[in-house]
């Protein structure tokens, strides 16, 4: 005998998508917090180390405040769903549709939209920075075309739901179109910053040694500073949601999640004074080379309030680069 209810196969698989899909994104929220914890730990402590630390513990904190909202959103929809109306007519795909203007649903909605916007407004800034040096720094004025294209795109009605088996035209085209903008602005956004900092690579080892400039231009700091986590999760969802395939379901709430964990991590190399900054950037494409006496410690200490990460040499480490025929004359700040 069989206790399941009488919906269709397709009704029952969205269902469970959906269920799988708020499990997992209640454990990405776990993760975000736990590293909201630590950047903020580390930004109160280091205030006077990190540049705009005070800003960046605001804006972290804003964003988890957001995602908070929207974790809270989506417990409260699901009460609603499999608890307080479960015997609505049609089951909760019928429901969920019919609660589609409900006050929970567009706050769900808004809250996703907001962290869209912080996060991506980061990632635009990100990009200005690693390029504002460079003569091709307008190609930085792409990912903000983008950025303000999608933008444009939020306040119209929010989000369809992704819990519906069936959609109109009318929304499956806002969906596709305002998700293809924010994915197009996070591939472009991060293949031009793993692109410069490809480009300050030989700058970066040949001023500071390969091993202390490794922090500025491993793959992993490439991987980080560009939030490719967030480009790959925005591409996985929109190839899911333009074929309205029910795997969205599951991609939706983890996605609202690494949208916030992807700034988290570009904050967190803030803190830890591995990131690169308008500082590192205007040093690093400011470098003399040539047979030069030994750089005073006015140089050294220029060095290291740009590069923190290499700025930890032993003596005998210093002493020992200073002595090369080939060394770094002057860092103009």
């Amino acid at each position: 005998m069989s206790y399941a209810p009488h919906e269709s196969a397709a009704d029952l698989l969205l269902e469970r998508s959906n269920f799988i899909g708020g499990f997992l994104g209640n454990m990405a929220y776990g993760v975000h917090g736990t590293l909201y914890c630590v950047c903020a730990y580390l930004l109160v402590r280091r205030r006077r180390k990190v540049d705009m630390s005070m800003f960046w513990l605001a804006y972290i904190t804003l964003l988890f405040a957001v995602a908070t909202i929207y974790v809270a959103c989506g417990i409260k929809l699901s009460e609603m769903l499999w608890i307080d109306d479960r015997d609505f007519p049609g089951g909760p795909v019928a429901y969920q549709n019919a609660l589609f203007s409900n006050y929970v649903q567009l706050l769900l909605s808004t809250s996703y939209n907001v962290m869209t916007f912080m996060a991506d407004g980061l990632l635009v800034y990100r990009c200005y920075l690693m390029w504002s040096n460079s003569r091709l720094r307008w190609v930085a004025a792409l990912p903000f075309l983008l950025f303000l294209a999608s933008t444009g795109k939020s306040p119209l009605p929010p989000n369809p739901p992704p819990l519906t088996a069936h959609r109109s035209d009318t929304a499956a085209n806002y969906g596709i179109l305002f998700w293809s903008l924010s994915s197009a602005l996070n591939v472009l956004a991060s293949l031009l910053i793993v692109a410069r900092i490809h480009a300050y690579r030989s700058e970066l080892q040949g001023a500071l040694g390969a091993e202390h400039a490794r922090p500025y231009t491993s793959a992993s700091a490439m991987f980080l500073e560009s939030a490719a986590t967030y480009a790959i999760a925005s591409i996985i969802f929109i190839g899911t949601y333009a074929t309205n395939n029910w795997f969205q379901n599951i991609v939706v709430p983890v996605l609202g999640q690494i949208t916030c964990i992807a700034p988290l991590l570009i904050i967190l190399r803030v803190a830890y004074g591995r990131a690169y900054t308008f500082r590192t950037v205007s040093t690093s494409t400011r470098i003399e080379w040539g047979s030069a006496p030994p750089a005073s410690s006015q140089s050294e200490a220029a060095s290291a309030r740009a590069f923190p990460a290499a700025g930890r040499r032993s003596a005998k480490e210093k002493e020992v680069a200073f002595e090369t025929p080939s060394t770094v004359s002057e860092y103009r700040l």
